[in-house]
């Protein structure tokens, strides 16, 4: 851990009755990540949204928070400021996919998390948070790739935090 900076793992990391295959660099191709924030800044005390998208090759899915009877749930370690405090993951709505017996649930195409990053009462404006998302998800389509990327946004600290106009559509269809 870095002086300065603490961490939160959301969601879970099992596996369960998958074949599971190639190295995680392979997913690369398969699975897109960025990380945004809804917001330009944050204010001292504020909550700010951030998401992590996640867009899969056609073809492709990753899992839902409790992915059935096979899958792994998307996982999130977060690295932040000291006193910042990360929520839990807003899930989507999930779909199912089933294989003769065995039904998952998770997301094709893409999905967006939704998590709140929420800022101490004591940041002074001025000051820039640097918002860090390791994410480890599993893809899947007649075999399962690991996958994961390391994600990182800066925020200022300011009295105000207005919406970010490029993330506004993207946390609208989110939600």
């Amino acid at each position: 851990m870095l002086a300065g900076t603490w961490t939160l793992r959301i969601g879970a990391a099992l596996v369960a009755t998958l074949g599971v295959a190639g190295p995680a660099s392979a997913t690369q191709d398969l699975v897109k990540a960025r990380l945004l924030s809804e917001t330009g800044s944050i204010k001292p005390g504020g909550t700010a949204w951030m998401a992590v998208e996640l867009a899969m090759k056609p073809g492709w899915h990753t899992y839902w928070r409790n992915p059935g009877d096979a899958g792994q749930p998307t996982d999130i370690l977060w690295t932040l400021p000291l006193g910042y405090e990360a929520g839990g993951i807003a899930w989507p709505v999930p779909r199912p996919f089933s294989v003769e017996f065995i039904t998952s649930y998770g997301y094709e195409d893409s999905v967006t998390l939704l998590v709140p990053v929420t800022a101490p009462a004591t940041a002074k404006p001025g000051e820039t948070a640097t918002v860090t998302a390791d994410v480890n998800w599993l893809a899947c389509e007649k075999i399962c790739i690991p996958g994961e990327a390391k994600l990182s946004i800066d925020l200022p600290v300011a009295a105000e935090a207005p919406a970010s106009p490029d993330a506004k559509p993207v946390f609208a269809q989110a939600r």
